[in-house]
């Protein structure tokens, strides 16, 4: 048999595992509304996480019922993948989801709370070198001026039903009540909270949790005089200053921008915080295989020349009927029969240069909000569908001037890394990596290398 066919043989293998059982699984979607409790917001496939202390307790359980055994608590700053659901049960909507590795059900929320948030794609930045935030791609700022940032959708113009506002004080003092107060956030929230009383405007209790060593309070106000209602933040910027933040709707909506207000909350940061990893710096941040850089002296091109990558000189690549490409790491992986006997030092890679290529990703769905975490939560929600257990968290991370996701799974006889890397032009390259059992993570730092050197034009 020669090396073409075996390779299309594994690549055949590889995706009926990863997709088999998916395609014929349909799930309820989100916006479902369950019975006692308010439409439901998360997506299979989509990320999310807990609205902060709202809810001290928000536990996976190994079934969607309230009797159910808890396995794990969710702490205030986690994200998950939404896997299954939603179970309306007991006035609330369940959902399978994996957080960090761990799979369980958990409620979105109840009566007229949500507990649970989308993670939103927040894909601009605004960066005037003493703050930067992240916020929804589309936007404009719409003011920026006295320490003040205002930002909106396209001709938003003020407060109007099914819209918000989001205003950014990139210091609190620049708030009136605020103007010579000191204190921990909670503190100026409550001193902010005071002199709102004092004009008509009710103040919840302040939310206080700590993200990444920084304390964040926010509260909900809402003004029948004013006729709107608010999400307001107070922020630690860990340079002794806080800012304040403040999302704006109409009376009754403000739980239309608690996807965004948090999000935004939680980027919102003195410049060099949180700056994202460079290639250079990649072999001593993902682990496995040698800390030095891979030399990559092998390169493949497709017939059109529209689609390139550099690759190890010994590893072999070969181009698919389908348009997508293996690439094997030596020619030992072609005595492989099937996906239950792969040795050690064994890597087999599916590479579909486009979403189009991989025949089954919903590319009608595909807009500006779409990164490559969203590409790498879809597929890791249907190999969990497929049988896979997740390993760790997603990871995103910049290469160069790209942005590439991976997240890591296993079965029982092989493990899997899904790779996704926007290809710069509004698409997305995707790897999907097989290797026995424990064998692939050395490969990771390379594929990402890899994945750097993508060219989709």
């Amino acid at each position: 048999m020669n090396k073409q066919i075996i390779i299309r043989i594994m690549a055949a293998w590889l995706l009926v595992a990863t997709l088999g059982a998916a395609v014929t699984t349909s799930y309820a979607q989100g916006g479902k509304a369950c019975p006692g409790f308010l439409p439901s917001r998360l997506e299979i496939g989509e990320m999310g996480r807990p609205l902060p202390g709202l809810n001290p307790e928000i536990f996976l359980a190994d079934e969607p019922a309230a009797t159910a055994s808890a396995t794990e608590l969710l702490p205030d700053d986690a994200v998950f993948t939404v896997l299954n659901g939603p179970e309306c049960l007991e006035g609330s909507a369940w959902w399978q989801i994996d957080y960090d590795g761990s799979t369980g059900w958990i409620m979105e929320g109840m009566d007229e709370e949500y507990w649970l948030t989308p993670v939103p794609v927040l894909d601009q930045t605004y960066d005037d070198g003493a703050l930067t935030f992240d916020y929804p791609g589309g936007w404009e700022v719409l003011l920026d001026e006295a320490g003040t940032v205002l930002l909106g959708e396209p001709g938003t113009s003020g407060v109007e039903s099914g819209a918000f506002l989001m205003a950014v004080y990139k210091d609190a003092h620049l708030i009136p009540s605020l103007s010579d107060a000191q204190g921990t956030p909670t503190e100026l929230l409550v001193l902010d909270a005071a002199a709102g009383a004092e004009q008509g405007v009710h103040y919840g209790d302040p939310i206080t949790v700590e993200i990444d060593g920084r304390e964040i309070a926010y509260t909900y106000t809402t003004s029948d005089d004013l006729g709107m209602d608010s999400m307001v933040f107070v922020i630690d910027l860990g340079n002794g200053e806080a800012a304040y933040l403040a999302s704006v709707t109409a009376l009754g909506e403000v739980t239309l921008s608690q996807p965004v207000a948090v999000a935004m909350a939680y980027s919102l940061m003195v410049p060099g915080q949180g700056t994202p990893i460079e290639g250079s710096e990649l072999s001593s941040v993902l682990g496995g295989g040698d800390s030095d850089t891979v030399v990559l002296e092998g390169a493949y091109s497709s017939d059109d020349g529209r689609f390139y990558f550099q690759h190890p000189a010994d590893w072999i690549a070969e181009t698919l009927d389908d348009g997508a490409v293996a690439l094997i790491n030596n020619e030992s992986v072609l005595a492989v029969t099937d996906l239950d006997s792969f040795g050690p030092d064994q890597l087999f890679v599916i590479i579909y240069p486009t979403l189009a290529h991989t025949g089954d990703y919903p590319v009608d769905t595909v807009d500006s909000n779409t990164v490559a975490s969203t590409v790498v939560s879809y597929y890791a929600s249907m190999g969990m569908a497929a049988g896979y257990m997740q390993e760790g968290a997603m990871e995103t991370l910049s290469v160069g001037d790209r942005e590439v996701s991976y997240s890591f799974a296993h079965a029982s006889t092989h493990d899997r890394l899904v790779l996704a890397v926007d290809d710069g032009m509004g698409d997305f390259t995707v790897m999907i990596a097989i290797a026995a059992p424990g064998e692939l993570e050395p490969f990771i730092d390379i594929l990402v290398q890899i994945a750097g050197t993508v060219n989709a034009g």
